[in-house]
């Protein structure tokens, strides 16, 4: 009786009380979280940053930089042809919900940075690149991405006159 009575106690203490200490903390920091909600993220660091851009690479690099971005940024100019730089994502297999956000900088007439379903410029989610000091910019506004499309992401400077502006660090995030 007294081994029964204790065999129940000796069970919890050493093999159900230690799992309760082995999930991994770090699991619930909050950059990890962050983390797991990013479907797209650059800051054109490296050369690798570029792969899968349309019209831009390492020769629009700049040392121009928001202090949390890194030590390069990227120079969108533009006249007439749009979009003047753009990066295609691939669907992730399911709908979800998503946002956008950057740093930008302008430095002649600015620009925007458009996150739009398929080739439907305008049509989505736009970010416009306005002040002449290094600024976060995001969306207050969710795009739905139905699961068998794919999103364009665009960098557009100019139109009929020059414009300018600087870009670091994209992240589309998926929203929960």
């Amino acid at each position: 009786m007294f081994l029964k009575y204790y065999t129940l106690q000796i069970y919890f203490i050493f093999i159900l009380l230690p799992l309760l200490f082995t999930c991994n903390e770090s699991a619930f920091a909050p950059g990890k979280i962050e983390k797991t909600n990013i479907i797209y993220e650059t800051s054109f660091e490296s050369e690798n940053d570029f792969a899968g851009w349309k019209s831009i690479d390492t020769s629009c690099w700049r040392i121009d930089v928001h202090p949390l971005c890194g030590t390069k940024s990227i120079i969108i100019s533009g006249g007439c042809l749009m979009p003047t730089a753009s990066y295609i994502l691939y669907s992730p297999g399911y709908t979800c919900s998503v946002t956008v956000s950057c740093y930008g900088k302008e430095i002649s007439g600015g620009g925007t940075l458009n996150l739009d379903i398929g080739q439907n410029i305008f049509y989505g989610l736009q970010l416009h690149i306005q002040d002449t000091v290094w600024k976060k910019y995001e969306t207050a506004d969710t795009l739905i991405w139905p699961a068998d499309t794919s999103l364009w992401l665009t960098l557009n400077a100019g139109g009929i006159a020059g414009a300018q502006m600087l870009i670091d660090s994209i992240k589309v995030l998926k929203v929960k």
